[in-house]
Order: C-alpha cells, then sequence, then structure tokens
C-alpha cells in the first residue's frame, strides 16, 4: 500500500510511513528484503516488496512494462535505502524470467529467487533456468517449480487442416456467400459470412484451400462457367481486404457442374449458386507392391545372336560396304593414285 500511495504522489510531495510493530521480535526471514512480483492469468503484474529508490523503481517499471504491456503494470513497491549490492539486477532479472510464464510468481531474496507458474511452452523451465544464469552467473541460487501446461501450449492447440474446413463448412451450412443476380458483385448481406471465414483463415494460417464457385443451370455453359470464376475470384479478393493471406487460396470456376439440388425448381436453383472451400490435400504415394507378388516378378536378359531381328536402317544411312575409304587408310584404289614423276 505505500508502495502505490509513493508511486502515486505528485514530484512536490513525500510520502514518511511507519508501521506499529508487533510485540513479538521479527526472525532474521521476515527482516530479509523481497519483491514479489505475480502474474495473473489475464497478464495483469504487481511488483510488490522494496526498492532502492526512484531511478530503479521506474527502471524495473519500464522493463515490466516492456514485457507485459504498460497498462498491465502495477506498481506497489516501496522504496528503502538497506538493500543488499546488486539487488536491481535481481529484481531485474526475476522481471525476466516472469516473462517466460502464463501466470506465476517470482519472489526475490538477497539469498534465493523463486519462480513457480504455468506456461504452455515445453522448454519454459530451461529457459527460466537460462535467464536467471545469464543474469546473475552459473553460481545463482534458485528454486523453479515451472509447470508445462498443454492447454497453454498454442502449438499442441492449434487448429489441424481438417478441422479448418469444417469450420469454414458449419458457417456456409448455417448463411451461404450470395451474390447479386447475374454478376460477381457480394451481396451487402453476406459480409458477416466472409467475415467468419477470414477470421477462421486467420487464425488457421496459410492453408491450401480451393474456393469453387457455382452456378445454376440457366444460361450458357461459357457464360456460367466465367461467372462461377469471377465469383470465387471475388471472394478471395474479399479475404484479402480482411487480411487474410491468400497465397496458398486457389480460385476456380465450374459453371453449372455438380449441382446439389433440383435445377428445376427455383429452391434448387438457389441452391446450386454456391461458393465452396476445399481442403488441397497432397497426393497420396502409391501403395508399395505386395512383396509377395513382387518376388514373383522375373526379367529375362538375352544376348543376340544371328536369329535375332534386327531394325532396319534408316532411310539416308549408307550401307557398310558403301561408305568410302577414309584417305590415308591404305585402301584407296591403287589405279587412281598420281602417276609418279618421268612416266607421262
Amino acid at each position: 500500500a505505500v508502495g502505490r500511495l509513493e508511486t502515486s504522489l505528485p514530484d512536490a510531495f513525500s510520502l514518511n510511513a511507519s508501521r506499529q510493530q508487533a510485540p513479538q521480535a521479527d526472525s532474521a526471514e521476515t527482516a530479509a528484503p523481497e519483491v514479489l512480483l505475480t502474474l495473473d492469468a489475464d497478464g495483469h503484474v504487481v511488483i510488490a516488496g522494496r526498492l532502492p529508490d526512484e531511478r530503479i523503481r521506474d527502471a524495473v517499471q519500464a522493463m515490466a512494462g516492456a514485457r507485459f504491456g504498460r497498462g498491465a503494470v502495477d506498481m506497489a513497491a516501496r522504496l528503502s535505502d538497506d538493500l543488499p549490492q546488486g539487488w536491481a539486477l535481481r529484481v531485474l532479472t526475476g522481471v525476466e524470467a516472469l516473462s517466460e510464464l502464463h501466470d506465476g510468481t517470482v519472489r526475490v531474496r538477497p539469498d534465493s529467487i523463486a519462480i513457480a507458474g504455468n506456461s504452455g511452452n515445453p522448454d519454459a523451465r530451461n529457459q527460466v533456468a537460462q535467464v536467471i544464469v545469464q543474469g546473475l552467473g552459473a553460481d545463482a541460487v534458485f528454486q523453479s517449480t515451472v509447470q508445462y501446461v498443454e492447454a497453454l501450449d498454442p502449438v499442441a492447440n492449434a487448429p489441424t487442416p481438417d478441422n479448418c474446413e469444417a469450420r469454414i463448412q458449419a458457417i456456409q451450412a448455417e448463411t451461404k456467400i450470395n451474390f447479386d443476380p447475374g454478376s460477381a458483385r457480394i451481396d451487402a448481406a453476406s459480409g458477416r459470412v466472409v467475415d467468419q471465414i477470414a477470421e477462421v483463415l486467420r487464425e488457421c494460417g496459410e492453408l491450401p484451400f480451393e474456393v469453387a464457385g457455382y452456378t445454376d443451370s440457366q444460361g450458357r455453359d461459357e457464360t456460367n462457367l466465367n461467372l462461377s470464376q469471377a465469383r470465387a475470384e471475388a471472394v478471395i479478393n474479399a479475404l484479402l481486404s480482411r487480411r487474410v493471406l491468400v497465397a496458398s487460396l486457389v480460385a476456380r470456376g465450374y459453371g453449372a457442374a455438380d449441382p446439389i439440388a433440383d435445377n428445376g425448381t427455383e429452391a434448387g436453383r438457389e441452391a446450386n449458386r454456391r461458393i465452396e472451400f476445399h481442403l488441397i490435400r497432397p497426393e497420396a504415394p502409391p501403395e508399395p507392391l505386395d512383396p509377395a507378388l513382387e518376388a514373383q516378378l522375373t526379367f529375362e536378359i538375352q544376348t543376340p545372336d544371328a536369329d535375332t531381328v534386327r531394325p532396319r536402317p534408316r532411310p539416308g544411312t549408307p550401307n557398310a560396304e558403301d561408305v568410302a575409304p577414309a584417305v590415308g587408310s591404305g585402301d584407296e584404289d591403287q589405279a587412281d593414285a598420281a602417276p609418279a614423276a618421268g612416266d607421262e
């Protein structure tokens, strides 16, 4: 309470407070200085205990504000001039250790630091230890009872691709995306549906989805195909305007293909004019051969002999006997040799 009053007083004022001591003498443990850092599940931090001066108190509050948000820190520490050397560093290290938790406490004392709480990070206990050692040295004394809670782990609780697809389909089963008649303009009433789908896609990250557009059977096939493609692209553009990463989304128009209702009725045609989201799954690897069947496969390699049928020579390719001998090979016709000198 004294710390909160000191923090809230204007600069021109100071606070002197004293506590009436109980009849029994305080023990050494009770008299030891202490700072208690508390982080609740909502992210609110309370800093209570004793700090050496206003400069250190401001530094501790600034660091806590940087880690947890300025509006989330309640500085309730009071000033005291009888604190041990290196006290400020111990408290700042405690703030850093607290930032590794989802909720918990850090109790800073002259001879030890106690950290307790919960985290959604499986490696939080090691990271807390690393913070203490880096801040105070390898010989620092500390106790850590940090518990890993899977429900707090964003990785363990990340939505699966199939779950994301099911959520989008559930949204569209309740209310589908509609367009102005004969155009690719999303009607005003469908904006909320696009908002809901965008929220799911932002949570799920860049998953590969096909945004498929369909029309009813009225009109020409080419017109319906182009219109369905334009509508699928319009949906992706609408998602982009809602800060959805759309690089993995593919727009495809199918025209009047794959009707889900009777195009002979108005209600059926309305149902067939739709947008669907299909998760693009990787192709399944080929099934391995049955080892028993694979063992029965035999391969025969045969060496060509005189009875082997050979391919015909390509057109324009001369036979071996028609090839002229190379000059200087010794096979030239002697009659064609130039006469020796004196034989003319």
